[in-house]
């Protein structure tokens, strides 16, 4: 889907007293079908293509079990880019694959998580170990394929979640790649109406997705910036710092 983005009006679905386990459930139920149905190889570029698409459809599916209704702003690009966004949940990616068709780079702790890191893997997500130079080079070897497929990338270059108030400083590998490869970047800002949303801290996965399956809906919204050419800059590091400056610059709350 390109040109101008529009909202996704995703009905709620009917809540109860129960609601957090039959959404967990439901969601299960999902990311299961969708790992059964899609299994990506990275050296498949067609299959790369359709596992976005797939990934698309199954964001879609996942939000609306949610309640989690979401509007978006700005351009998705028309031909394969980096997209970079601030990072504050797991459900990050659920909001940017329905605009852009993604492959979404995760740290490798996802890959072992029940129900999702299957779903993950069959839908082509790279898994980096950032601890690691040949890890980070591994991924950045994985991206590369995925844009030569003619499929975007979507990086969270702050390497880890925040309440969404302030942007960490960004790793530029992804940036390197950009600039080596001469593909565009693409700011991205998230926003939730609720920052308990936001996965931060000692908070575990189990209790922090309970109160969130526990909302009734949760508004977010997502503010794609325009492109960035990265030969105007003169390395890695500036394109990151401009990128990083650029997404500071983006709505912080759910303005239209």
């Amino acid at each position: 889907m390109h040109g101008e983005l529009t909202s996704l009006a995703l009905a709620p679905a009917p809540r109860d007293p129960a609601r957090t386990l039959r959404v967990a459930k439901r969601v299960a139920q999902t990311l299961a079908l969708a790992a059964k149905r899609w299994r990506t190889s990275s050296a498949d570029p067609q299959g790369l293509r359709e596992s976005a698409t797939a990934l698309a459809a199954t964001s879609l599916e996942v939000l609306r079990i949610h309640g989690i209704e979401v509007v978006a702003r700005g351009r998705s690009a028309a031909h394969p880019a980096i997209y970079v966004a601030n990072h504050i949940s797991y459900i990050d990616p659920f909001l940017v694959a329905p605009f852009a068709p993604i492959v979404a780079i995760a740290k490798k702790e996802v890959a072992s998580w029940p129900v999702i890191g299957p779903v993950a893997a069959r839908h082509g997500v790279i898994f980096v170990d950032r601890k690691s130079s040949s890890g980070r080079a591994a991924t950045l070897d994985a991206a590369e394929r995925v844009l030569a497929s003619g499929t975007s990338i979507l990086n969270f270059p702050e390497g880890t979640t925040t309440n969404g108030d302030r942007l960490l400083p960004f790793r530029p590998g992804i940036f390197r790649l950009a600039q080596r490869l001469r593909v565009p970047v693409v700011p991205v800002r998230l926003v939730y109406d609720d920052p308990e949303v936001a996965w931060i801290g000692r908070d575990t996965f189990v209790p922090h997705y309970a109160r969130l399956a526990g909302k009734r809906t949760t508004e977010a919204r997502v503010y794609f910036d325009r492109p960035i050419a990265p030969e105007r800059f003169d390395d890695p590091a500036a394109l990151a710092a401009y990128a990083a400056c650029r997404i500071a610059d983006l709505p912080k709350g759910n303005a239209s």
